[in-house]
C-alpha cells in the first residue's frame, strides 16, 4: 500500500534568516537568503562561504549553505554544514528542521531524520513544518509511532481532516491491524473535499483486500476513479498498471 506525503508547505527562505543580528555577516547571510529566494543557490552559496570563510561557527550561514548545497546537488557538503550547525546550536529550529529534511531524503537514513524532526517540533511546537515533514518521513519508514505523530497534527485544524491526513492515518492504522479503524479513515479520506490521488488508490486497495461483495464493487469504482484522476501523468504510471490489472481480475470474479 503506497504511503503519500502529506502535503507540505514550501520552505521559506526566511525560515532560517530569524534570529541574524545586525553584524556585517549577519548582513551577508541576508543578502544570501535574497539569493536563495531568487533561487540563485551558487550565489546564496557563495554568500553563505564568505561569512564561514571568517566565522567557519556562524549557524545562520551553515543552514544557508546546507540548503543552498543542497539544491546544487552537493548533500555531502549540505549534510556536513547541517550537522555543524545543529551541534553548535542545538536550540536552533532551523538547523535541526534543516538537518532532518536533509536526512529524510535518503532513505537510509530516516531514523535520524525522525529524531532531528521531533527535536525541532519540540522546539518550536507551534509550528507546523516539521511535524508535518516528521509525518511524511515516519510514513515513510512505517514507524511505529506515525499514528501519535498524526495525532499531534490535531492542534493545526488546517491540517487534519484532509484527504491526505486520513489517508495517512488509515495507513497507519493498517499497519496496527485495526482494520475498522483504518476501513473510516480511508473512506473519509475519499469523502473530502480534495480527494488525493493517492487516497483513492490506497481506499480501492483496502476494499480490494479486506472486504467482498459490494465492498469489491467500491473498490472497482475507486480504481477508475483514480486511472481517470491521474490522466496521463508519468508519477502514477506504474500505480495506474496495478489499478487497470486488478480492475480486470475484480471483473473476472463477478
Amino acid at each position: 500500500m503506497k504511503r503519500p506525503l502529506i502535503i507540505l508547505p514550501t520552505m521559506a527562505a526566511l525560515l532560517f534568516a530569524a534570529g541574524c543580528g545586525d553584524s556585517s555577516s549577519a548582513e551577508t547571510v541576508r543578502k544570501g537568503l535574497a539569493r536563495a529566494a531568487a533561487e540563485d543557490w551558487k550565489g546564496a552559496c557563495r554568500q553563505a562561504e564568505r561569512v564561514l570563510a571568517d566565522e567557519p561557527d556562524q549557524t545562520d550561514a551553515l543552514i544557508l549553505k546546507a540548503v543552498a548545497a543542497a539544491r546544487l546537488g552537493d548533500s555531502a557538503s549540505a549534510l556536513d554544514a547541517a550537522r555543524r550547525a545543529a551541534t553548535l546550536n542545538p536550540e536552533s529550529y532551523a538547523a535541526q528542521y534543516t538537518l532532518g529534511r536533509l536526512y529524510s531524503a535518503a532513505p537510509e537514513r530516516r531514523g535520524e531524520a525522525i529524531q532531528a524532526l521531533w527535536r525541532a517540533y519540540k522546539l518550536r511546537p507551534t509550528d507546523s513544518r516539521a511535524l508535518l515533514l516528521l509525518c511524511n518521513t515516519a510514513a515513510a519508514a512505517n514507524h511505529p509511532q506515525l499514528a501519535s505523530f498524526l495525532n499531534l497534527l490535531r492542534k493545526f485544524p488546517e491540517q487534519v481532516n484532509t484527504s491526505e491526513w486520513h489517508n495517512q492515518m488509515g495507513v497507519a492504522m493498517l499497519r496496527r491491524g485495526d482494520y475498522n479503524r483504518a476501513k473510516q479513515e480511508f473512506i473519509a479520506a475519499c469523502r473530502s473535499g480534495k480527494r488525493h490521488p493517492v487516497a483513492l488508490l490506497n481506499t480501492a486497495i483496502f476494499f480490494d483486500r479486506f472486504t467482498t461483495g459490494r465492498g469489491r464493487n467500491t473498490a472497482r469504482q475507486l480504481y477508475a476513479e483514480f486511472i481517470r484522476r491521474t490522466g496521463d501523468s508519468p508519477e502514477f504510471a506504474a500505480d495506474r498498471a496495478i489499478a487497470r490489472d486488478r480492475m480486470t481480475r475484480l471483473d473476472r470474479q463477478r
